[in-house]
């Protein structure tokens, strides 16, 4: 069957169920706060100097590095994956007590463990606590013959979680074969090595190095410590020394070479990759499992927000009290029977967007404060499924079955927070204008959209199409400079100036946040048409036909566009030297770029640059309307951010391994 009258959810009784999970703040405030605490206490307490009688004191442990996966896991899964997070503390706990030899850190850990399996029992307890509430009005439910039931292979098999699992699987191979290949380079050396006693000639406790003077004529050499405060200058130190490659090779023998981190971060990629992959593999078997068994449902009413994601309420003018995120209607053949976004209403709220009419009652009201709804009014819907939070449901409505692709979140009222001010990024799109940008009457519904229409009108020769208009040239001219850093971070890491690697890792994470943002500022653009427009924002490239354009307003130098069904871009501030008396370049959108052609508008045109460039817009709006084009369906695709992307990947793949050379 599809959603079905039948008992829904009380609203007390809804709120009690929403509620009864455990509270959000338990495993990412106090459990992460918990191990930060007991992972300072363990190096705190870690005072046993090297020694030269005791190398395994300061030496590599094997076991540890594979344990060390658990421990740096342990906070981020608690963040992500609470009940996983917690597993993984406990696994520690008990390998700590056991294998540590430091006693603050195996009493830090335990507490640490013990905490996090009192947390872990609380977590399946609410589990259980949700699940019996839901059971007091819960059904058994079945699909009727008629009802649309999509494939449960309608949802993309190469998510995104998957591509990134496979490049975590490319990583976590890169580094094993760096830990293969350093590990058989030190037992090369250990096995053709001579112990000898050298003099310590300089410490620098700066970088933690000291100078030894090498037997003979072997002259000085540096060796990095862990502490260059324990050794004093003019002391005698025992070295392992090999003399039989191109250049000598001198390690201490209180501190072995320890080349397990490139162990314990492939290993630890590895494991990341086999969490993503389950909730894939999560995802798909619910569903199917779903699809063929019996459930038990939950009468609720269902309300779409931005991203394929389902708000379930227990009636019309309640609060959310759970969400889903499902395989978009689109993508897997069914649609809500109440789907408000009919022709005649996106015709409606186009008159709206550009002042031409006043926004309906129901409208109005479809965007107020209570959140964002850019699909309308609350739809019947059936919840079936396992009705817990992290529990995977699927949605039966009047049409069709939806299927999800995140487990079930449950809100509780601290969660409904005040809907976002708008993007922080101009040229970002948003979903949803009104509930990020419009005003709002005395009622608290919104009264007109954001900004203002564009009065002046295109007077005079248009321009040659393709045309592209482009970003104020000094914002470029930034986003060049910044761009800079894909170039010199794996060159400064390349050349060796960096000794450690955090250090590495530091330099090229930043070379990539800033070269990246820097890349985005170049290419952002507005890509012109006679069928269609695109706006660039560098991480996305939207393609909006001219008949899909709901009007453009402007806001200061910037314009903000609106296209069906709820989509919001803020553009510009653009080049005003080239929109008044230079000429449009191209190269902004790739390939297709090449043909646009230069244009000189006439410099003493009134109006402001943003003026200008929106009379622009609606002009080739109107003349592509007037003229029949096709009316097409809006999209969006990756931009070449994610393609310089690529490529810085494998250039700091390149510099960290000439780094390791130097």
């Amino acid at each position: 069957m599809g959603a079905q009258a039948g008992p829904t959810f009380e609203v007390a009784d809804a709120a009690r169920w929403a509620t009864g999970r455990a509270a959000r703040w338990l495993a990412p405030v106090v459990l992460a706060g918990g191990w930060l605490i007991a992972f300072a206490v363990a190096v705190a307490g870690d005072t046993q100097p090297c020694s030269a009688a005791d190398p395994s004191v300061c030496g590599p442990s094997v076991p540890f590095a594979w344990a060390s996966v658990a421990l740096f896991a342990t906070p981020i899964l608690l963040w992500w994956m609470p009940l996983v997070g917690c597993v993984a503390g406990i696994g520690f706990a008990v390998f700590d007590l056991a294998a540590d030899p430091v006693p603050a850190a195996r009493v830090a850990f335990a507490v640490h463990g013990a905490v996090c399996l009192i947390a872990a029992a609380w977590l399946l307890t609410a589990r259980r606590r949700q699940l019996v509430r839901a059971s007091v009005v819960a059904r058994p439910v079945m699909i009727e013959p008629g009802v649309t039931v999509p494939d449960p292979r309608a949802a993309r098999r190469w998510s995104a979680r998957t591509v990134v699992a496979l490049l975590l699987v490319l990583v976590g191979a890169l580094a094993q074969l760096r830990y293969r290949h350093d590990s058989l380079a030190v037992e090369r050396h250990v096995a053709g090595a001579d112990r000898v006693d050298v003099r310590v000639q300089r410490t620098d406790t700066d970088n933690d190095v000291i100078t030894v003077q090498l037997p003979g004529n072997g002259g000085r050499a540096e060796i990095g410590v862990y502490d260059a405060g324990t050794y004093r200058e003019g002391s005698s130190v025992p070295v392992l020394l090999d003399t039989a490659g191109p250049r000598e090779w001198v390690r201490l023998v209180a501190e072995p070479p320890d080349v397990t981190p490139w162990l314990t971060a492939g290993l630890g990629a590895f494991a990341l990759a086999a969490l993503l992959a389950s909730r894939d593999w999560a995802a798909r078997s619910a569903r199917r499992r779903l699809l063929e068994s019996s459930m038990a449902g939950i009468d609720m009413f269902g309300q779409w927000e931005i991203g394929a994601k389902v708000t379930l309420r227990p009636a019309v003018n309640a609060r959310a009290v759970a969400s889903v995120r499902v395989v978009p209607p689109e993508q897997a053949g069914v649609l809500p029977g109440d789907d408000p976004w009919t022709d005649e209403r996106a015709m409606r709220y186009g008159r709206w967007w550009r002042d031409e009419d006043t926004l309906a009652e129901h409208d109005r009201h479809d965007v107020t404060e209570s959140g964002p709804t850019p699909f309308g009014s609350p739809w019947p819907v059936t919840v079936a499924g396992s009705l817990r939070d992290g529990g995977w449901v699927i949605l039966l409505t009047e049409t069709g079955v939806l299927l999800p692709t995140a487990p079930l979140r449950t809100r509780q009222p601290d969660d409904d927070l005040p809907p976002p001010g708008g993007p922080d990024d101009e040229w970002a799109a948003v979903e949803d204008p009104l509930s990020t940008l419009g005003d709002k009457d005395e009622d608290g519904a919104f009264d007109r959209p954001p900004g203002s229409v564009v009065e002046t009108g295109w007077s005079g020769q248009l321009p040659p199409l393709p045309l592209v208009l482009r970003e104020r040239g000094r914002n470029r001219l930034v986003g060049a400079a910044m761009a800079l850093a894909l170039v010199g971070a794996p060159v400064v890491v390349g050349l060796g100036l960096l000794q450690d690697w955090w250090q590495v890792l530091l330099v090229l994470l930043t070379g990539a946040n800033v070269g990246l943002r820097g890349w985005a500022r170049v290419v952002r653009g507005l890509w012109l048409e006679r069928e269609e427009l695109a706006v660039n924002s560098g991480f996305l490239v939207h393609r909006v036909p001219w008949a899909r354009l709901h009007g453009v307003r402007r806001d200061e130098q910037a314009l903000i566009l609106a296209w069906e069904p709820n989509v919001m871009a803020r553009v510009g501030p653009f080049d005003s030297r080239s929109f008044g008396s230079g000429s449009f370049g191209s190269g902004s959108f790739g390939a297709r770029s090449f043909g646009a052609r230069p244009f000189r508008a006439d410099p003493a045109a009134d109006g402001s640059t943003a003026e200008r460039a929106g009379a622009l817009l609606l002009r080739l709006r109107s003349l592509a309307t007037a003229a029949g084009s096709p009316d097409g369906t809006a999209f969006t695709r990756p931009g070449s951010v994610w393609a310089v992307a690529a490529y810085y990947l494998l250039v700091a793949v390149a510099a960290a391994w000439l780094c390791h050379l130097h």
